[in-house]
């Protein structure tokens, strides 16, 4: 039997967890901002193996670029954190499996969808398992075009999505990359993010540390980290925000789970 289970969002901090049809379970986390502030982020679950390949559609160019390049980012930034606080790091490359990224029609104002399947999940957990599969679905109003709205709204988009497949859930207010909200010139790689990524190797062994990872009071918060290995990866030129796309903020991310049993 096949059990879905989908993430709603809100506008509040936190987020529900829908088990079937009128039977919600909510969880809260903290999510407080400030240098001295513990940061918390949920966990979806683990990626299988520390290489993940994204078979990433070849056309358009541009798009195919944005994603490419987005995945380098992350990459980047996992390795500068490790070479500062330790832990493991995943690494993204081109390939014809195992993350299947695609362009698909997707519900109004949702700018990113991501559906993970488990192959294997702790006791009496609905969270957190290992994933068996992983699907990456993005509008083809954004990415399908043959010239760009604006590269940096796209960008944006793709770290956040690649997030969910290195194992991050739904922020609220955090204004980082895993903020389900897009944020004008916002929505960059944290230190919470790349501490719980490079932390969640425990989970392959079934063992779920906890729903949330919590940043160290040792590390600083910063919501810019990768900031500047953007700049490598994202011409100038290309850097533009949209504000009549993206106004203050607008929902835009989503997440599937479906546990395999």
């Amino acid at each position: 039997m096949l059990l879905v289970v989908t993430i709603l969002f809100s506008s509040a901090p936190g987020f529900s967890v829908a088990l079937q049809p009128n039977t919600v379970r909510s969880v809260s986390s903290s999510l407080e901002i400030g240098d001295t502030q513990a940061q918390s982020i949920p966990i979806l679950g683990v990626y299988p193996n520390h290489l993940v390949g994204l078979n990433i559609p070849p056309t358009p160019k541009w798009a195919h670029d944005i994603i490419l390049n987005a995945s380098q980012v992350w990459n980047e930034a996992q390795l500068e954190f490790q070479k500062q606080y330790g832990g493991e790091v995943y690494r993204f490359v081109e390939a014809s499996c195992c993350v299947n990224v695609e362009y698909a029609t997707l519900p109004s104002g949702v700018m990113g969808f991501t559906t993970v399947a488990y192959s294997q999940l702790p006791s009496d957990a609905v969270l957190g398992g290992v994933f068996s599969s992983v699907t990456v679905l993005l509008p083809p109003d954004i990415f399908g075009v043959a010239e760009p709205k604006d590269v940096m709204v796209a960008f944006l988009i793709v770290l956040h999505e690649l997030g969910h497949v290195l194992g991050l859930n739904e922020l609220v207010g955090t204004h980082d990359a895993m903020d389900m909200f897009i944020w004008e010139n916002q929505g960059r790689i944290s230190t919470l993010d790349l501490f719980a990524v490079t932390h969640l190797a425990s989970l392959r062994n079934g063992v779920l540390p906890a729903l949330f990872i919590q940043l160290p009071n040792t590390i600083h918060y910063d919501g810019n980290y990768a900031s500047l290995i953007e700049a490598h990866f994202l011409p100038h030129s290309h850097v533009s925000m949209n504000t009549g796309l993206v106004r203050r903020k607008r929902a835009l991310f989503g997440v599937k789970h479906a546990p395999l049993g």
